[in-house]
């Protein structure tokens, strides 16, 4: 499977300074459920554990890795970020890649539909894979 990326730094790896902040929010004591409205509190405390809990089975993979999108399923919402305009990379990874879909909510495979309309996020321990790196013509 090809996929893209658009960076300065190609597919080198990235810290996860920005993204780390919400996982930080779940498991540093930092969520305080008396912020919410008491009609939403059950519901949001779930899902604040099942964060919680997924964040720290795969805390390492959180901390390295590259945001990419499979060929021809770029989202232009997610490269609002952007402050300049950066090259564009392709490569190829195997169908069974193991990446985190774009809300890092869960591992899943870069075939998986939920791919393609988010793009993913591909830890360092999977970058080994990625095979016939070269910059596109492209630029975001």
């Amino acid at each position: 499977m090809k996929i893209i990326r658009y960076s300065v730094a190609a597919f080198e790896p990235q810290e996860q300074t920005h993204h780390a902040k919400h996982i930080q929010y779940h498991l540093s004591g930092e969520f305080n459920i008396e912020d919410y409205p008491e009609f939403m509190r059950w519901q949001i405390q779930r899902i604040h554990e099942q964060k919680a809990a997924f964040y720290k089975e795969h805390l390492e993979d959180f901390k390295r890795g590259i945001w990419c999108f499979v060929d021809g399923h770029k989202s232009n919402q997610s490269l609002n970020h952007l402050k300049k305009k950066v090259p564009c990379w392709e490569a190829e990874v195997p169908d069974d890649i193991e990446c985190y879909d774009c809300n890092w909510e869960k591992l899943i495979t870069i075939s998986d539909p939920d791919v393609l309309w988010g793009g993913c996020y591909i830890p360092e321990r999977e970058m080994w894979k990625i095979r016939n790196v070269r910059r596109r013509r492209k630029t975001a």
